[in-house]
């Protein structure tokens, strides 16, 4: 409310102020001024400052499904998404938004951390958005598992050996 009480006497006719409604077009200090008219006609006006800030962090909804990737190890895992579209991409159904910042503009960053175990391993990466006011969203986990499931593959043959003796103890070791 930018009136802080204006009164008269005899009665306000009207109330009018430069700018009455804010959004995030407006972040920062705005200079506002109010104008009184009392029902004589006698005006009065004031300025003031009215500092629209963005204290709302980017909304998360969905999530991003569970990936597995064929590989040995963590360097197998896809390399983390680093814009919002890019995580809007990934299997799922998550959706980022935020109030004031465009999501070209809202910063992605993630972190990975692994169980320590081998086929599988599993990678629980955690994306954070950053809007421009750095308000943070809530953490977005993506989990990654990593497993060997592919044979080895033998090429070539084992040339064939003659044996001198009378049981399978004089094979060669």
């Amino acid at each position: 409310d930018i009136d802080g009480g204006s009164t008269d006497n005899c009665g306000i006719a009207s109330l009018n102020a430069t700018i009455s409604s804010f959004d995030c077009g407006d972040l920062g200090a705005n200079t506002v001024s109010l104008f009184v008219i009392d029902t004589n006609g006698n005006a009065a006006g004031c300025t003031a400052t009215v500092t629209v800030e963005d204290n709302i962090a980017p909304v998360v909804t969905g999530s991003i499904t569970a990936s597995d990737v064929e590989g040995c190890d963590a360097s197998a895992a896809p390399a983390a998404e680093t814009t919002v579209a890019g995580l809007e991409g990934l299997t799922g159904d998550l959706a980022i938004a935020d109030a004031c910042t465009a999501d070209t503009n809202l910063v992605v960053t993630s972190s990975d951390a692994s169980d320590g175990n081998t086929c599988p391993e599993v990678i629980t990466r955690t994306y954070t958005v950053t809007d421009a006011c750095s308000n943070a969203s809530v953490d977005i986990v993506h989990t990654i598992t990593i497993d060997d499931t592919t044979a080895p593959v033998v090429s070539g043959s084992i040339t064939a050996s003659d044996v001198e003796g009378c049981d399978a103890s004089a094979a060669p070791a």
